[in-house]
C-alpha cells in the first residue's frame, strides 16, 4: 500500500489538470491548462500564464460584443479568483485585440494567427497605447 501511496504522490504533480467551467447563457466556458474536446457551442480558454498567455480557442466564431465582453469578464474573474504571476490585462485592451483578430480573420489575413486570440500579458503597453490613440 506504501509503494501504491508513494507512486501516486510522485507521478500527481507531473500530470496535473485543471479545470474550471463557468456558465455563460446556454454555453459553457471551460478555462484549462491543456487542449480539451468540448462541444461545439461551448468556449474553450487556455490558461497558459506560465507563459503569460490567456489563448481563447476559435475566437473568431464569437463575433457578438455583449458575448465578447462576457467572456472577458470571466477571463478577469478567473484571474482575481486564481492569481497567477504578473498576469494582467485590462478589459478594453483585450476588447481592441479581440476586435483586431476578427476583423484580419474576416479577410482571411493571418488566419493561423488570427483564428485564436491570444492575450499575452506583455502586449497590455501596445494595445493600451492604440486604445488611447483611438480613443476607446
Amino acid at each position: 500500500m506504501k509503494k501504491i501511496l508513494l507512486f501516486i504522490i510522485l507521478i500527481l504533480p507531473f500530470n496535473c489538470f485543471a479545470l474550471t467551467k463557468y456558465k455563460l447563457d446556454n454555453t459553457i466556458v471551460f478555462i484549462s491548462n491543456n487542449y480539451i474536446n468540448i462541444d461545439n457551442d461551448d468556449i474553450l480558454i487556455i490558461d497558459d500564464r506560465q507563459n503569460n498567455n490567456m489563448q481563447i480557442v476559435n475566437s473568431y466564431r464569437i463575433t457578438n460584443k455583449k458575448t465578447q465582453d462576457k467572456i472577458i469578464d470571466i477571463i478577469l474573474k478567473y484571474n482575481k479568483e486564481y492569481p497567477y504571476n504578473n498576469w494582467t490585462r485590462s478589459k478594453n485592451t483585450m476588447e481592441l485585440e479581440w476586435y483586431i483578430h476578427n476583423f484580419l480573420y474576416s479577410f482571411n489575413l493571418y488566419k493561423n494567427s488570427t483564428k485564436s486570440v491570444d492575450f499575452h500579458s506583455s502586449e497590455e503597453f501596445f494595445y493600451k497605447i492604440l486604445c488611447n490613440y483611438l480613443q476607446i
